[in-house]
């Protein structure tokens, strides 16, 4: 059961994650004045709920959990800082509105598939129509060069890939009332 500072942290992480994704397509970055506030809006939130009788072992699990997860991430080159502050924010906002880990762990699948989807289907069929000789669909759907360019390279914005697993990991947890 949802109570309204989950809804509110539904609504507050969609339309941030919206303007990140339309930001980040403009200017390839994603402004600290819009992911400290929402990251200290989540803690906020996070302590709020744990007033209402969420679990703190469970609350402190999540603020782990989410800060290693985007910080590993992070270190390894696979996104850039305003992307890893953006999905922290959102672990921190949206974590405890469902069971534990339950949004961490779907957000990421999401994430997953839609990178998969950018970088093994829509990429290679832009190559492909681009150059239509047969050496460039060389190597199948998914070549070599499709899995190296998961790193997110000069030119390809995050925030985009980041909206879409947001909307399809809340879609999928039913966070939103049909």
């Amino acid at each position: 059961m949802f109570i309204w500072a989950d809804i509110a942290c539904v609504a507050l992480g969609g339309l941030s994650a919206a303007a990140a994704a339309a930001i980040d397509r403009r200017t390839m970055r994603i402004p600290n004045r819009l992911t400290f506030p929402l990251i200290l809006s989540g803690l906020a939130l996070m302590m709020f709920r744990c007033m209402l009788g969420y679990p703190m072992d469970m609350a402190i699990l999540t603020g782990v959990i989410s800060y290693g997860l985007v910080y590993g991430l992070w270190r390894c080159h696979l996104w850039g800082g305003g992307d890893a502050k953006l999905v922290l924010a959102l672990f921190l906002l949206l974590s405890p509105g469902y069971p534990p880990l339950y949004f961490i762990a779907a957000y990421t699948l999401c994430l997953a598939l839609a990178l998969l989807l950018k970088h093994g289907v829509y990429m290679p069929a832009r190559r492909a129509m681009a150059d239509p000789s047969p050496a460039s669909t060389k190597g199948g759907p998914l070549s070599a060069e499709d899995i190296a360019s998961l790193k997110e390279g000069p030119g390809m914005p995050m925030g985009p890939s980041l909206l879409f697993a947001y909307v399809s990991s809340v879609v999928l947890l039913g966070a939103l009332p049909w």
